[in-house]
C-alpha cells in the first residue's frame, strides 16, 4: 500500500468517526473498536473508500431535518434506497441498470447493512429467511399503533370512516424504523417471546411475506395489546409476579442472579454479540441456552444520537448491568487478599473466586470472537489484525456494583432481567457438583447431603463389619 493511499484512508476513518458524532478522534480513540466493527462489514465489489463515502452518504441523509436540493426531505428509509437506485452512488451500484429489479433488491440490502450496521442491529436488518427481522417486527407491532381510522366529516350517520392507512416500515426515519420494531429491550417484543422467539418471528415473517391481506391483518389483530385473543407467552417476563401492581417490591439480589450463577446453575453460556437489541435476552443455540450480551459500549454516544434514536436510559442500564452480571461479589474475600502472593483466588472454590475466574474467561473469550471476523474478503493485512474488543467493556465488567436488580434501576431490561430470574428458578441441578453448590433450594440441598453422609456411613459400616470378621479368621 503506497504512503498515499494510506495517508487517504486514514483521513477516510477519521471523517467516517466524526460523521458518527465522535468529534475528538483520533485524539480521543474510544471510538476504534466501532469503527473496526464498522469497516470490518465491508465486503463488496466497491473499493473501501466508496463504501466509507456511502456509510457517510448514508448518515447525513438520516439526519433530522436533512436537505435535499434545497429543500426538506423527510429523512425515510424509502427516499434513501429511492435515490440510490435512481442516481447510483459513484460505482458501488455498476453492476445493474436503472430500472431493473436487480438494482432496487442491490441498493436495499446494501442500504439496510449499512444502517443495521451504524444503529448496532445489522443481525435484524439482514435479510434472512426471506425476510428482515426489524421490518417483520414493525409489521407486527407498530401497524397497530401507528394507524388510525380516518373519522368521516359527513353529518349522516350511514357513512362509515374511512379505512385506517398503515405506515409502512420503509416510510419511517431510522428512528422511527428502530422504536416501531419493539425489538430493543422493554419494547413489544419482550411481552410475547421466549427463548424461542427467534424461531417464531421467521414463522410470522414469512406469514407477513404472503400477499394474503386479511391474513395479515387478522395476525396483527391477534399480537394487538388490545386484542381479548392476544396469543399467551408461556415465558412472560412477569411470569414470575402473581399481580403486577406487584413489580415496584420486585428484587433480585446480584449475588443470586449473575453470569457465574445462570453458567453454574442453570448451564448458560454467555455469547457476545454486536447488536445491542438482544442485550441480557435468553436463546437456544445448537440445543444450549445462551444469554446474550452486548460486546461494543464503545458505540452509544453514536447509536444516541435523535438520528438513531436509541434511548440514553437504555445505555445507562446497559452499561450498569455488566458490573452486576460479572462483579456481583465487588470486594474479593480476606483469604483471596491475603493468599494474593500465591494466587489462591485462582485455585479457591468458593463463589467470589470462582465467579472472578468465570469472569477472566469471558473477557478472554471476547477478546478472541473479536479477533476472528467472518467476513474478511478483501481485506488488507493491515485492517486483519486490528480488533473489535472494546476496552470500555472490561472496564464496565469490573466496575464496582453498585445495587442489585430492582425495577427502579432497570425499568428497560426488567423484562428480561425476570425472565432470567424465572429460568434460574426454575432450572434443575444438572451434575453432582451442581448438587453441592446449589443453595436454591435449601431442603434439596440438606436431604441430599444427609443422604451422602448416610451412604457414607453406611459403606464405613460394612467395611467396618468385614474387616472384623476376617479378624476373627485370622
Amino acid at each position: 500500500m503506497s504512503l498515499s493511499s494510506s495517508k487517504s484512508s486514514v483521513d477516510d476513518r477519521t471523517r467516517l468517526a466524526h460523521a458518527l458524532g465522535f468529534s475528538e478522534y483520533p485524539t480521543n480513540s474510544t471510538a476504534e473498536p466501532y469503527l473496526n466493527y464498522i469497516l470490518k462489514q465491508y465486503a463488496g465489489s466497491q473499493t473501501i473508500e466508496d463504501y466509507i463515502e456511502l456509510f457517510i452518504e448514508v448518515l447525513e441523509h438520516s439526519r433530522p431535518g436533512a436537505v435535499a436540493k434545497g429543500a426538506p426531505a423527510a429523512p425515510t428509509v424509502q427516499t434513501l434506497i429511492e435515490k440510490f437506485a435512481s442516481t447510483g452512488f459513484r460505482d458501488v451500484f455498476a453492476d445493474t441498470v436503472v430500472g431493473d429489479p436487480r438494482r432496487k433488491e442491490h441498493v436495499e440490502d446494501t442500504v439496510m447493512c449499512i444502517i443495521g450496521t451504524w444503529t448496532t442491529m445489522l443481525s435484524s436488518f439482514q435479510h434472512k429467511n426471506r425476510s428482515r427481522r426489524v421490518v417483520a417486527a414493525y409489521s407486527l407491532f407498530a401497524d397497530a399503533t401507528t394507524t388510525q381510522a380516518r373519522p368521516s366529516t359527513s353529518q349522516s350517520t350511514t357513512t362509515s370512516a374511512s379505512p385506517s392507512v398503515p405506515v409502512l416500515p420503509y416510510d419511517n426515519s431510522v428512528a422511527g424504523l428502530v422504536a416501531g420494531s419493539g425489538l430493543l429491550p422493554g419494547g413489544q417484543w419482550d411481552y410475547r417471546s421466549n427463548v424461542d422467539s427467534d424461531a417464531t418471528v421467521r414463522m410470522i415473517a414469512l406469514m407477513l411475506s404472503a400477499s394474503n391481506s386479511p391474513h395479515r391483518n387478522s395476525l396483527q389483530n391477534l399480537l394487538s395489546p388490545s386484542s381479548a385473543q392476544a396469543l399467551p407467552c408461556k415465558s412472560s417476563p412477569y411470569a414470575l409476579l402473581e399481580d403486577l401492581n406487584t413489580q415496584e417490591s420486585q428484587s433480585v439480589r446480584a449475588t443470586r442472579l449473575n453470569a457465574f450463577t445462570l453458567n453454574v446453575l442453570s448451564a448458560v453460556d454467555i455469547s457476545w454479540t454486536p447488536n445491542v437489541s438482544r442485550h441480557m435476552l435468553l436463546t437456544k443455540v445448537g440445543g444450549r441456552i445462551v444469554l446474550e450480551l452486548f460486546s461494543l459500549p464503545c458505540a452509544f454516544d453514536a447509536i444516541t444520537s435523535p438520528a438513531v434514536g436509541i434511548p440514553v436510559e437504555l445505555t445507562q442500564e446497559i452499561e450498569e448491568s455488566y458490573a452486576v452480571l460479572f462483579n456481583a461479589w465487588s470486594k474479593a474475600p480476606l483469604h483471596a487478599r491475603l493468599g494474593a502472593v500465591i494466587g489462591l483466588r485462582k485455585v479457591c472454590w468458593c463463589w467470589s473466586c470462582s465467579a472472578y475466574r468465570y469472569r477472566q474467561r469471558c473477557i478472554a473469550a471476547c477478546k478472541t470472537r473479536a479477533l476472528a471476523s467472518t467476513r474478511r474478503k478483501k481485506h488488507t493485512a493491515s485492517e486483519l489484525h486490528q480488533s473489535e474488543f472494546d476496552p470500555a467493556l472490561e472496564a464496565l465488567m469490573t466496575s464496582q456494583s453498585m445495587s442489585d436488580w430492582t425495577p427502579d434501576d432497570f425499568p428497560t431490561l426488567w423484562p428480561r432481567i425476570a425472565r432470567l430470574e424465572q429460568h434460574l428458578q426454575t432450572s434443575r441441578p444438572w451434575s453432582l457438583s451442581v448438587l453441592f453448590r446449589d443453595r436454591r433450594d435449601t431442603m434439596q440441598f440438606w436431604t441430599f447431603l444427609f443422604a451422602t453422609l448416610v451412604v457414607f456411613l453406611t459403606i464405613v459400616q460394612v467395611m467396618l463389619g468385614i474387616a472384623q470378621v476376617v479378624g476373627s479368621f485370622i
